[in-house]
Order: structure tokens, then sequence, then C-alpha cells
């Protein structure tokens, strides 16, 4: 992913915490916090949380980290995102928690840590030209997880692609997966404009 393309990501980002301000879920680009919580309910039905380290890629203001919470046990959480206001303010609201632990980082030039469960919940819905970077990230975020690397990218029936954000095709994207994982289950259904991959490792 070029500077620039970084640069569009985090411009967009920062106009959306000008026009939106205390709504978190429109700063992050989601279209509602009803279509957020979807999401975290497709990933959390695919992997027990309990007892597990937890990578969250672009993690945003932390609130997949609340909605753990809400849900799991023992668990330690690591959030990265590249925009440092997110980064900020999910360390304020979690300042009490303990074993978590917010960094701002960009995932394309990072080493990422080894945990059990790797989420990437959005992170590949922005525009690259890149050839194949949406695959070598995918293998990157696998090679991370000890156990589940668990991702949503919208999906090209229901989203039509823009100058950002970008669609993908769902049973290309399982395929392309499959080839270096064996056990592989693709989610739909949930959202019109969104699917979800599962991929585990033994």
């Amino acid at each position: 992913m070029t500077i620039i393309e970084k640069q569009q990501i985090k411009s967009y980002h920062t106009e959306r915490l000008k026009k939106w301000e205390d709504k978190r879920s429109k700063i992050l680009g989601w279209t509602s916090k009803k279509a957020q919580q979807l999401r975290f309910e497709t990933i959390t039905s695919l992997a027990s949380f309990n007892s597990t380290s937890v990578l969250d890629l672009g993690c945003g203001y932390g609130d997949f980290k609340q909605f753990l919470d809400h849900r799991f046990y023992d668990f330690d959480y690591i959030g990265l995102d590249q925009q440092p206001e997110f980064i900020a303010q999910a360390k304020e609201r979690f300042s009490n928690s303990q074993n978590t632990w917010f960094y701002t980082s960009d995932f394309t030039r990072c080493q990422l840590p080894e945990v059990d469960i790797v989420v990437a919940c959005g992170v590949l819905s922005y525009r690259c030209n890149e050839p194949n970077f949406y695959m070598r990230s995918i293998q990157q975020f696998y090679e991370s997880a000890k156990k589940t690397l668990i991702l949503n990218m919208l999906d090209e029936d229901g989203f039509h692609s823009g100058p950002l954000l970008v669609s993908h095709n769902k049973e290309e994207i399982y395929k392309q997966c499959r080839e270096f994982c064996k056990h592989v289950t693709l989610e739909t259904g949930y959202l019109d404009n969104d699917f979800t991959i599962r991929m585990t490792k033994g």
C-alpha cells in the first residue's frame, strides 16, 4: 500500500471525526452501530475467546474489546490501528483494563505478534492497487495466528467499489484461502454487503 493510499484512509477518518464527533461507529466507517454489532456477533460465533490471546487489527476505539468483555473471560487483548486519534481514545477508555494493550501501528509495515486468534474486521475494505495486496495481507494475518484467523470483507454482490472502499468476490477469496489453509469456512447472510472468513490451524 502506497503512502498516498494510506494518507487517503487517514484523511477519510479525519473528516468523519469532524462530521460525526462522538458517533464512533460512523467515524470508523460503519453504516450503523447495528451493522458493527452484527459483524462482531458473527466473528464471536466462530471461536471461543475464553483464555486466549487476541490481536484486533484496525481496532479503532476498542469497540470489539468492549464486546468481548461482555461475553468472554480471561483473554489478553492487543489492538492495533494506524489512526493516532483512535488509539489515544482507546487507551483512555480501557485505562483500567488488565491484559489490554493498544498501539498506533501500520500492519503493512510491522511484525505482527504471535497470538491465538487474529481478528481483522474491516481493515481490507480500503482500495490498494498493489498486486496481491489482499491475499498477501491475509497470509500475514494467518501466520500470526496460532489457532484461528477471522476476517471480514465487503461483498461485491452487495457493495459497489468506489475510489476508497473496495469490495471482493467472496468465492474467489475463499478459494485462495483454501490454497494455504485446509480448514476454511465462509459466513454470509448476516449483512447484505459483507462476508466473513474463518481460517483454523490444526
